[in-house]
């Protein structure tokens, strides 16, 4: 019995770990601090009435952002490009995993939708 405890407890230390307290995984942010907020701010506004909407990971290339996004069951991808100094519009918000080939046709940027794609932890790249 105190080894099945032991157990549970490494595994709940391991699964606080990589989640956090909100139950997603904590995914770092690239890119200038002042456009992934900027970013962040729009996406949060553009989903003021999802209660359960959150941002899980912003990566910001010259003028466009991929982010992903999670809330109840339900998760997916966001592209985001810049109209103006810190004004972003939604290009696309869709659920599940948006792919570099499908990004490219929202950006027609190879080079920034690899950019975009990378540098995401293992298991969490939306491409």
């Amino acid at each position: 019995m105190r080894k099945i405890l032991i157990g549970l407890a490494a595994s709940s230390a391991m699964v606080a770990a990589m989640f956090g307290s909100a139950g997603a995984a904590v995914v770092p942010n690239v890119g200038p601090k002042a456009d992934v907020a900027a970013v962040t701010a729009t996406a949060v506004r553009d989903w003021h009435n999802h209660n359960e909407f959150h941002m899980n990971g912003v990566h910001v290339v010259g003028d466009y952002a991929l982010f992903q996004w999670y809330g109840g069951e339900s998760a997916g991808d966001g592209v985001y490009k810049r109209v103006s100094g810190e004004v972003w519009k939604k290009i696309v918000v869709g659920g599940g995993e948006i792919g570099e080939v499908n990004l490219t046709q929202y950006i027609s940027s190879k080079s920034i939708a690899h950019q975009l794609c990378s540098k995401w932890p293992a298991h969490y790249s939306p491409c």
